[in-house]
């Protein structure tokens, strides 16, 4: 079981760009987790919010060692419920969150 953060947040390494770098982070991550030593070659994801996002992003890339999501308090779709309104980007909401 892991939870993948992303980029520049937390003890992450790299430059923070919203959505930019999770679906060959998560790609990495996941062959990462699955070559461990001691590891059964399957992996499981969980995550909230934000890492919940990175869960979906990773799964779409369909890597074998992947076999189950628990993502949670996540959008249903990023452009109507979460980081767009009315198709355009929701600085009000967004720039507090991205700054921290």
């Amino acid at each position: 079981m892991i939870i993948q953060d992303v980029r520049g947040r937390g003890t992450s390494t790299g430059e923070f760009q919203v959505f930019a770098h999770e679906v060959e982070d998560g790609f990495d991550t996941i062959n990462w987790a699955a070559n461990l030593p001691g590891s059964t070659g399957e992996v499981r994801m969980y995550g909230f919010s934000y890492q919940g996002m990175t869960q979906l992003y990773a799964a779409s890339v369909q890597h074998p060692a992947l076999k189950t999501i628990c993502p949670g308090m996540i959008a249903y779709d990023l452009y109507t419920d979460w980081a767009y309104e009315g198709g355009a980007f929701c600085l009000q909401t967004n720039l507090p969150w991205a700054v921290k």
